[in-house]
């Protein structure tokens, strides 16, 4: 009777280590989905700023330019 009721102890023993182990895989897993998903939306936030920022300064590039050309154009007459 001994050997079996430690045997019942071993069981619930390793029971709550496998539960215990089932949900930090399963908080690690939700941590690594959800950081994936935000750090996504992060870089698409990043890229999308950066995108306007460079057609920002494409433009004014080219208003400098012609506004260039429109001085020198008008010293020559």
């Amino acid at each position: 009777m001994y050997k079996g009721s430690q045997h019942l102890l071993i069981k619930n023993d390793h029971d709550k280590i496998n539960r215990k182990t089932s949900k930090f895989f399963n908080l690690i897993l939700a941590l690594f989905l959800g950081l994936s998903v935000s750090s996504c939306s992060i870089i698409g936030g990043i890229f999308k700023t950066g995108m306007g920022v460079g057609i920002f300064i494409t433009v004014a590039v080219i208003v400098l330019i012609i506004a260039l050309i429109l001085r020198v154009g008008r010293r020559n007459k």
